[in-house]
């Protein structure tokens, strides 16, 4: 793992053993670090934290770098079907995330 130096959170080198947190593709080509002071939500009246960092594919960070959530809400309902917890997710990372950092391959 290497040290991101933007962030200083710890990111993977590669993408092995990663998958896409928006489709769940295997083998990502991209980290997203996180703000730590970001990346808490409520839902449901309960409190939520995304992990320090998420993993795209090159389809879904197309959909990051275009800003079409729309697009990216439907590619996550592939992958559960809840909505609410879904679109809080997306805006949490959205006012979380630090830029794309390329992952080399596994």
């Amino acid at each position: 793992m290497a040290e991101d130096t933007a962030g200083g959170s710890w990111l993977p080198d590669t993408n092995r053993d990663q998958s896409c947190a928006f489709c769940g593709a295997a083998e990502p080509s991209f980290a997203h670090p996180l703000d730590a002071g970001h990346v808490r939500f409520r839902v449901y009246g309960k409190g939520w934290t995304l992990p320090t960092f998420w993993a795209a594919c090159r389809d879904c960070e197309a959909n990051i770098a275009s800003q079409d959530d729309d697009g990216l809400s439907r590619r996550m309902l592939e992958m559960s079907d809840d909505e609410p917890l879904m679109r809080a997710s997306l805006g949490a990372f959205r006012a979380a995330d630090r830029g794309p950092v390329p992952l080399g391959d596994a």
